[in-house]
């Protein structure tokens, strides 16, 4: 199964040199339609990630989704883009959604 990344651009980018799939988008709207597109369409996908700038406004949308399909697996990680206090280490967060080393 195949690691989908669904946001913001500098975070896609950054997944994209890590060789994960990733899709670009610039709006709460834009990643919900990718989100179900690939939900509906898309077998080979076993873990999608999205950047938590994006999905604040659709959070129930994105929960309903995960309740009616347990795969892929969805997980909500922090963007590149929004400056934060915390640095965070992108490849442990990949590895603790993933169970395993990368």
């Amino acid at each position: 199964m195949k690691t989908l990344i669904i946001g913001d651009r500098k975070t896609a980018i950054a997944f994209k040199m890590l060789g994960f799939e990733t899709a670009i988008v610039s709006s709460s709207k834009e990643m919900l339609d990718h989100v179900k597109k690939t939900v509906e369409e898309r077998t080979d996908i076993g873990l999608i990630l999205l950047t938590n700038n994006f999905v604040r406004e659709i959070l129930d949308d994105i929960n309903r989704i995960r309740q009616k399909h347990p795969l892929p697996v969805m997980v909500i990680i922090p963007s590149c883009e929004k400056e934060v206090d915390m640095k965070y280490d992108y490849r442990s967060l990949v590895k603790e959604a993933l169970g395993i080393k990368i």
